[in-house]
């Protein structure tokens, strides 16, 4: 019997730590943000390496859509000062200028809103069609000692799932992020001619709002990876157990 409880002790933990190794994983702490960017450079060489024109395309259009709320805002401010100019000169014609283009700038912007999500499609499949192809090249030229390492064929099946939509995704997330760091600086830009304060609360506002999705963001990352895991291991273990 006490063979039996330190073989059970030596081949698997017990549930409270494996519990107390997932919540130490879920604690968010900042520096889970600047280590999720080490691998951004290596990434924006693959895709950029895939396919240049359509990534550039990407990037232009997220910057083209980063300045189009504060021309919006900027539009309905000019909106609002001809209606009350209108009102005290009787002529409408700037009042009609500025809603026809109040209504040019929002459909530029779902136009380029579109035009994003096509060309985010076409590159992904082409960056997902080169890693496949790079995985098969690697797998080639491999001996079978490597694929009889689990851990080593879950990376490889990993890589090979994941190449259909997480390179371009992390570039998309970047682009976004890029895109509300104009707006966000575009929009202070025009808020500081009207009151300084007001710039001052849109900097600092968002600042929780960050905080609370990277935390939360990162917890369900490490969830969906256990999760993941876990598939794997029914997967495999449904394989073995099938009848030949």
């Amino acid at each position: 019997m006490p063979m039996k409880k330190t073989n059970s002790s030596q081949n698997g933990s017990s549930p409270k730590s494996k519990d107390k190794k997932q919540q130490e994983e879920e604690n968010f702490k900042i520096t889970h943000v600047f280590e999720a960017l080490v691998a951004l450079p290596r990434v924006i060489r693959l895709v950029w390496s895939t396919q240049a024109r359509l990534t550039t395309a990407m990037a232009v259009l997220s910057i083209l859509r980063g300045f189009t709320p504060a021309v919006s805002f900027w539009i309905t401010k000019q909106l609002i000062d001809s209606v009350v100019n209108a009102i005290k000169t009787h002529h409408i014609a700037m009042v009609l200028w500025f809603v026809g283009a109040q209504l040019v700038v929002s459909l530029l912007d779902r136009l380029l809103s579109t035009l994003g999500k096509i060309v985010q499609q076409l590159l992904q499949d082409r960056v997902s069609t080169r890693v496949q192809l790079l995985i098969l090249q690697k797998a080639n030229t491999l001996d079978l000692a490597y694929f009889e390492d689990s851990e080593f064929y879950d990376k490889m099946r990993r890589a090979a799932d994941e190449a259909t939509y997480k390179p371009v995704l992390i570039i998309a997330q970047t682009f976004e992020l890029v895109q509300t760091v104009i707006t966000l600086f575009s929009m202070i830009l025009l808020l500081v001619q009207l009151a300084w304060w007001l710039a001052v609360v849109a900097l600092i506002v968002p600042i929780p709002s960050f905080i609370a999705s990277s935390r939360y963001g990162w917890i369900g990352y490490v969830r969906m990876q256990f999760s993941l895991r876990l598939d794997w291991v029914r997967s495999y273990a449904s394989r073995i157990a099938r009848p030949a």
